[in-house]
Protein backbone atom coordinates (compact mmCIF):
# COMPACT_ATOMS: atom_id res chain seq x y z
CA UNK A 1 0.00 0.00 0.00
CA UNK A 2 2.62 2.08 1.13
CA UNK A 3 4.65 1.65 -2.16
CA UNK A 4 2.28 2.70 -3.93
CA UNK A 5 0.80 5.80 -2.53
CA UNK A 6 4.09 7.28 -2.15
CA UNK A 7 5.00 8.06 -5.55
CA UNK A 8 1.59 9.81 -6.34
CA UNK A 9 2.01 13.85 -5.75
CA UNK A 10 -1.41 13.81 -3.97
CA UNK A 11 -0.28 11.68 -1.31
CA UNK A 12 3.28 12.46 -0.87
CA UNK A 13 2.92 16.05 0.94
CA UNK A 14 -0.55 14.98 2.50
CA UNK A 15 -0.34 15.75 6.09
CA UNK A 16 -2.91 12.33 6.91
CA UNK A 17 0.07 9.85 4.97
CA UNK A 18 2.81 11.51 6.56
CA UNK A 19 1.35 11.04 9.93
CA UNK A 20 0.70 7.57 9.09
CA UNK A 21 3.96 6.71 7.58
CA UNK A 22 5.59 8.38 11.01
CA UNK A 23 3.44 6.22 12.74
CA UNK A 24 4.64 3.43 10.73
CA UNK A 25 8.15 4.33 11.59
CA UNK A 26 7.64 4.14 15.18
CA UNK A 27 6.65 0.59 14.80
CA UNK A 28 9.81 -0.36 12.81
CA UNK A 29 13.14 -1.70 14.29
CA UNK A 30 15.05 0.88 12.76
CA UNK A 31 13.24 4.02 11.79
CA UNK A 32 16.31 5.97 10.58
CA UNK A 33 15.75 4.03 7.59
CA UNK A 34 12.68 5.04 6.65
CA UNK A 35 13.09 8.19 7.69
CA UNK A 36 16.31 8.33 5.21
CA UNK A 37 14.03 6.75 2.29
CA UNK A 38 11.38 8.91 2.98
CA UNK A 39 13.63 12.30 2.28
CA UNK A 40 15.79 11.17 -0.73
CA UNK A 41 11.86 10.42 -2.39
CA UNK A 42 10.66 13.73 -1.04
CA UNK A 43 7.59 12.40 0.85
CA UNK A 44 6.70 14.95 3.39
CA UNK A 45 9.73 17.41 2.78
CA UNK A 46 6.83 20.44 3.22
CA UNK A 47 5.50 19.32 6.63
CA UNK A 48 7.57 19.97 9.76
CA UNK A 49 6.06 16.67 11.60
CA UNK A 50 8.63 14.64 9.28
CA UNK A 51 11.63 16.66 10.39
CA UNK A 52 10.26 16.59 13.85
CA UNK A 53 9.46 12.94 13.94
CA UNK A 54 13.06 12.13 11.92
CA UNK A 55 15.49 14.60 14.33
CA UNK A 56 13.38 12.83 17.68
CA UNK A 57 14.37 9.73 16.40
CA UNK A 58 17.91 11.05 15.78
CA UNK A 59 18.27 12.38 19.07
CA UNK A 60 17.17 9.12 20.82
CA UNK A 61 20.15 7.56 18.72
CA UNK A 62 22.75 10.29 20.32
CA UNK A 63 22.85 11.71 16.85
CA UNK A 64 22.98 15.24 17.92
CA UNK A 65 24.62 16.74 14.92
CA UNK A 66 22.51 14.99 12.33
CA UNK A 67 19.73 15.90 14.77
CA UNK A 68 20.46 19.47 14.68
CA UNK A 69 20.92 19.51 10.98
CA UNK A 70 17.32 17.91 10.20
CA UNK A 71 15.43 20.47 11.96
CA UNK A 72 17.84 23.21 10.13
CA UNK A 73 16.90 21.62 7.14
CA UNK A 74 13.44 21.62 7.76
CA UNK A 75 13.49 24.78 8.45
CA UNK A 76 15.45 25.92 5.52
CA UNK A 77 12.65 24.03 3.20
CA UNK A 78 10.60 25.82 5.21
CA UNK A 79 7.91 23.48 6.27
CA UNK A 80 4.65 24.07 7.31
CA UNK A 81 4.46 25.24 10.27
CA UNK A 82 8.23 26.03 10.50
CA UNK A 83 7.68 27.60 13.97
CA UNK A 84 7.09 23.72 15.06
CA UNK A 85 10.72 23.20 13.86
CA UNK A 86 12.18 27.00 15.18
CA UNK A 87 10.95 26.13 18.60
CA UNK A 88 12.44 22.11 18.00
CA UNK A 89 15.87 23.53 17.32
CA UNK A 90 15.86 26.15 20.49
CA UNK A 91 14.53 23.39 22.97
CA UNK A 92 17.23 20.92 21.39
CA UNK A 93 20.13 23.81 21.93
CA UNK A 94 19.03 23.82 25.29
CA UNK A 95 19.22 20.40 26.09
CA UNK A 96 22.70 20.25 24.46
CA UNK A 97 23.88 22.90 26.48
CA UNK A 98 22.55 21.34 29.70
CA UNK A 99 24.36 17.98 28.73
CA UNK A 100 27.55 19.97 28.28
CA UNK A 101 27.33 21.77 31.28
CA UNK A 102 26.59 18.07 32.94
CA UNK A 103 29.23 16.43 31.06
CA UNK A 104 31.87 19.33 31.45
CA UNK A 105 31.03 18.68 35.77
CA UNK A 106 31.69 15.12 35.73
CA UNK A 107 34.87 15.12 33.53
CA UNK A 108 36.18 17.88 35.14
CA UNK A 109 39.57 17.05 37.14
CA UNK A 110 38.81 17.58 40.85
CA UNK A 111 40.07 21.30 42.12
CA UNK A 112 42.97 20.93 44.74
CA UNK A 113 40.13 21.20 47.84
CA UNK A 114 38.54 18.61 46.27
CA UNK A 115 41.42 16.22 46.59
CA UNK A 116 42.28 17.08 49.88
CA UNK A 117 39.14 16.83 51.05
CA UNK A 118 39.30 13.25 49.47
CA UNK A 119 42.94 12.25 50.21
CA UNK A 120 42.15 13.44 54.61
CA UNK A 121 38.26 11.52 53.92
CA UNK A 122 39.92 8.31 54.78
CA UNK A 123 41.66 9.85 58.04
CA UNK A 124 38.08 10.49 59.62
CA UNK A 125 37.61 8.04 62.43
CA UNK A 126 34.68 9.26 63.82
CA UNK A 127 35.61 13.04 63.72
CA UNK A 128 38.90 12.26 66.17
CA UNK A 129 42.04 11.07 64.16
CA UNK A 130 43.65 8.36 65.89
CA UNK A 131 46.99 9.81 68.42
CA UNK A 132 50.38 7.91 69.19
CA UNK A 133 50.36 10.71 72.13
CA UNK A 134 49.26 9.40 76.12
CA UNK A 135 46.59 10.80 76.85
CA UNK A 136 46.65 12.72 80.80
CA UNK A 137 43.79 11.55 82.97
CA UNK A 138 43.61 13.81 85.85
Amino acid sequence: CFQALYRLPRFSQNSKFVRVCVMYADLLEDPLYFFKFALDHEIGTSLAMMYQAYAIVLERAHNFAECEDIIQLGINRNASPVQKLTTQLSQFRQRMSQRQERDGEEAAPPSENQRARVALGSLSTGGRLPSSRPTHSD
